[in-house]
């Protein structure tokens, strides 16, 4: 099925930004390694499940395993993340009804041509349950006043309310790479209430282009967002300065820039990639600027010659080489999440990071200076000459 123009995975944007889903329509999805990663994560994912529920035999899921496994983006990580979201899912099917996974979901009657892939439905007694499967360890997903996980809720409702009466709606989202399991719920009536008042007028004004852009956090992710003019003029605006020194900023002021620092950072990175991307393909032309090679380093490109010529002089290997153990990353890589943490965990230690300034929204504890802390800029020898 083609990506609907307005897809619950966007909805974030398109229910404040109303005209980005038309301005974004003629630029094309790209095929990151991350996208790509995902998509397997998924159909792994789809297929444990469907195993657990007993849908395909152990024949079937035998082959299907292999398969996945020939693909060069699989790890048994990944293979571990996925087992333990079906194990979660499989764990919610009491007394249930109906299960099925990757899922069509259709919300045409709340959006023009509104449709989308649910990974878990599950439905029981007057309640469905909406399972979203992220593997993507970028930033935490919460389930809360989710739009896309309620407009998965909107399309389940419509394809089972007449069958089993629902009457309350269960979204989780489930990412495993960051040990988030977020869960929230609401009344099929406050969800249709919300469908009506909120999703339906947006939809109509996206599906046509038309109502005012506006930038915001919503803008990470919008394909345009390089050449946006609101979200250009959104990045680039001037913080309330409101110190009564006219040379200096005050507290408050810098409160404010750190509020945008971001933000700001994050779009100027964008506008550059954009650049060069349109300098190196489309033959842009950017007054004042032009593509040369960047700094690169030195390497070797036949290390077996290298070390044949070194030991020709009568060094001795261990004099060239360092061994040592991999990564913690690369470790977990290799040997699973599980058998990671059984034997490697207890030999970890997870020291305090360096103090971070962040708003005060942040979930973190405060910040609490140790004893220790306040001898660290102490010269010693400044305290003996003053004792002397």
């Amino acid at each position: 099925m083609n990506h609907a123009l307005l897809s619950p995975s966007s909805s974030n944007r398109w229910l404040i930004c109303t005209p980005a889903p038309r301005l974004e329509e003629s630029i094309p999805d790209g095929a990151s390694k991350y996208a790509l990663e995902g998509t397997l994560a998924h159909e792994l994912a789809e297929l444990i499940c469907r195993y657990n529920a007993n849908i395909i035999d152990q024949a079937q899921y035998a082959a299907e395993i292999w398969e996945a496994k020939q693909n060069p983006l699989y790890t048994k990580e990944m293979q571990d993340c996925c087992a333990e979201y079906a194990s979660y899912v499989w764990n919610l099917c009491e007394d249930y009804h109906v299960i099925d996974f990757e899922v069509t979901i259709d919300f045409d009657q709340y959006a023009p041509e509104g449709h989308g892939t649910c990974d878990a439905i599950i439905v029981s007694d007057g309640r469905i349950d909406i399972i979203d499967f992220k593997y993507g360890k970028g930033v935490p997903v919460y389930a809360s006043e989710n739009t896309q996980m309620m407009i998965y809720a909107l399309g389940a409702l419509e394809m089972y309310d007449l069958l089993y009466d629902i009457k309350q709606i269960g979204m989780t989202i489930y990412q495993p790479r960051l040990e988030n399991i977020s869960t929230w719920e609401l009344s099929a009536n406050e969800l249709i209430a919300w469908g009506e008042k909120v999703l339906r007028p947006a939809a109509a004004l996206a599906y046509e282009g038309k109502g005012e852009k506006v930038a915001g956090d919503h803008c990470k992710f919008c394909k345009v967002r390089a050449k946006c003019r609101v979200c250009a003029d959104y990045n680039l605006r001037v913080t309330d300065f409101s110190g009564v020194d006219a040379d200096l900023l005050s507290d408050t002021d810098i409160a404010g820039v750190l509020a945008i620092a971001d933000s700001v950072k994050s779009w100027l990175e964008d506008v550059k990639k954009y650049a060069l991307n349109q300098a190196l393909n489309h033959d842009a032309k950017f007054p004042g600027y032009k593509i040369v090679h960047g700094r690169s380093n030195r390497v070797i490109k036949d290390a077996d010659k290298v070390i044949a010529a070194l030991r020709d002089t009568g060094m001795k290997y261990e004099a060239f080489t360092d061994t040592r153990l991999k990564g913690i990353g690369e470790l977990e890589t290799l040997l699973g999440k599980h058998n990671f943490e059984d034997l490697v965990g207890p030999y970890l230690v997870k020291p305090e990071g360096a103090p971070t300034l962040v708003q005060e929204s942040d979930p973190r504890q405060y910040f609490q200076r140790s004893p220790a802390d306040d001898f660290k800029n102490i010269n010693v020898e400044e305290l003996l000459d003053e004792r002397d």
